[in-house]
């Protein structure tokens, strides 16, 4: 229980962190406005899942697709944002940087549902070990996408 209240409170505060930091950089470039749109779409998206979830097990599984879908928005539009502004002060470095992440952050994602869909229909298969391994697979390219983005974000932060 008192791991869940501590798992809750952190996630609370990483979305207000968010929640905050695209807010105030939305008045720079429409990609934010459209980042902190997906932002509080996938609020509630996670709110529906959270409150069916156990009871109304296809509307549970689409907020957590819905969610998840919301997130790659959200990083997108970040990025795009960050290569926008970096443009329009000339720093190419960085601007190059955000258009490759783009890239590889949306294959990553592609990868990561692919192994989800692949887990799906192992489960219950006595596949167990296939499974881990893809759950793995995925917490570590997971991982990849994620130091890909502070990396831009770090490079932004610094151009400014």
């Amino acid at each position: 229980m008192i791991l869940m209240v501590v798992g809750l409170l952190c996630a609370l505060a990483a979305f207000l962190m968010k929640f905050f930091g695209v807010t105030k950089a939305s008045s720079d470039d429409g990609n934010f406005k459209k980042a902190l749109t997906f932002l509080i779409i996938g609020l509630v998206a996670s709110i529906i899942q959270s409150a069916v979830d156990g009871r109304i097990d296809w509307l549970s599984d689409l907020g957590t697709v819905a969610k998840g879908i919301c997130d790659l928005a959200v990083t997108v539009f970040i990025i795009r944002g960050v290569a926008t502004i970096a443009e329009n002060i000339g720093n190419d470095p960085v601007r190059e940087l955000g258009n490759r992440t783009i890239k590889m952050i949306v294959l990553i994602y592609l990868l990561v549902i692919a192994m989800g869909v692949i887990m799906l229909l192992l489960n219950g298969d006595g596949m167990a070990t296939v499974e881990g391994i893809l759950a793995i697979g995925t917490t570590v390219i997971s991982i990849i996408a994620y130091i890909m983005f502070l990396k831009l974000l770090s490079q932004g932060r610094k151009m400014l």
